[in-house]
């Protein structure tokens, strides 16, 4: 599902930019000690946690639209099946045609909810498979961990001969890089919330709806427009002022959580490493035709650098055309995005510093 779904939450096409941006230089080493190794497997115990309440939340959700979903596609039914009714009376009855032009409009109507239920339904579904393959890659990646302990640490974990399929391991290479994309976004969420940027983000969403209430409030209070209108944004209201409160607790757990997030980037790091050693060592571990998987790697490589080329300076044949002949023997990371991602950086810390409101930038 990670390979073939359109609807993963992962825009950029080159992940390996993004990856060298994010990581910190706080990371675990490559021969961890007993002490390094059991943070490991905290760390990751704490993100297969994370994910796996994430899929089940968004399961949960999943089946909450599609039981609302269920009772509109009912409703319709029902419309249909009383419009069928009528085929049985004179076409020019008055009466008929009144009743069918109700009819037709109130399918309409209640139609244009059922695809709006649909959409939803289908997003929900897509991130709660998209999530079922995120935690399949995170237990996937607590097994190479366990095996790493038994060959390097000399502990002896119960576990099955460790291989993995050419297959499993362009899929969980593509989890690792999806999980460092969302956690990019996450991390991001969680500085928002500290700096300021996410309160200043609510309170105009609350100006918004108490604006909307003033306005339909200068409407008469039967008007069944009105009820319907302010009933819904009173519950936006309840939900955001909610997002408003900013306790003690509220601020810990965030504290917690961005600190966390330096501990899940350290070790995904660490776990890119081991997959690239994986690969490069020729480990009777990869089952199937290696040379292969590294020849296809190396063109989605290429393709994923060509299509964030294009997107950043338009189209082009080739995204090396410009590089140099020792660029191209370091096998060049995509230096001219990275240069970009750099630069854009240094121009925004230079501005915040001069205003004195220094900030952690995440593009």
């Amino acid at each position: 599902y990670l390979l073939t779904s359109p609807h993963y939450p992962m825009e950029k096409p080159n992940v390996e930019a993004l990856l060298d941006y994010v990581f910190t230089d706080e990371e675990f080493s490559d021969s961890p000690s007993i002490k390094e190794y059991k943070k490991l497997c905290r760390v990751m115990k704490v993100m297969i946690n994370f994910y796996a309440r994430g899929e089940r939340n968004k399961k949960f959700q999943y089946e909450q639209v599609k039981a609302e979903l269920t009772t509109i596609e009912r409703d319709l039914k029902m419309i249909t099946a009383q419009k069928a009714t009528l085929t049985q009376f004179p076409p020019q009855h008055p009466k008929r045609v009144d009743y069918e032009t109700q009819l037709d409009n109130e399918y309409k109507e209640i139609d244009a909810v059922r695809e709006k239920y649909a959409a939803q339904a289908k997003s929900f579904e897509d991130l709660h498979h998209w999530g079922a393959g995120i935690v399949a890659t995170t237990e996937w990646l607590e097994g190479n961990l366990k095996y790493f302990s038994n060959q390097e640490l000399g502990t002896d974990f119960d576990l099955a001969p460790f291989t993995i399929s050419t297959d499993d391991y362009k899929k969980y290479k593509r989890g690792l890089e999806e999980i460092t994309y969302n956690l990019q976004e996450s991390q991001d969420f969680f500085e928002a919330s500290l700096d300021g940027r996410l309160k200043t983000f609510h309170t105009l969403e609350k100006c918004m709806i108490e604006a909307q209430l003033e306005a339909i409030r200068t409407y008469p209070e039967d008007s069944e427009r009105r009820k319907h209108v302010e009933s819904e944004l009173l519950k936006d209201i309840e939900f955001v002022s909610g997002n408003l409160v900013e306790n003690p607790k509220v601020i810990k757990h965030r504290e917690r959580m961005q600190r966390m997030h330096k501990d899940f980037f350290a070790i995904l790091k660490w776990q890119r490493k081991r997959m690239q050693e994986l690969l490069d060592g020729n480990s009777e571990q990869i089952v199937g035709d290696v040379p292969a998987l590294k020849i296809a790697l190396e063109e989605q490589k290429k393709e994923a650098e060509k299509l964030t080329y294009e997107s950043k300076f338009g189209e082009s044949t080739d995204p090396h055309a410009n590089m140099s002949s020792s660029q191209m023997s370091q096998g060049c990371p995509v230096p001219h995005v990275a240069a970009m991602i750099n630069a854009k950086k240094q121009e925004e810390v230079a501005a915040k510093k001069d205003a004195g409101l220094i900030h952690k930038i995440y593009d």
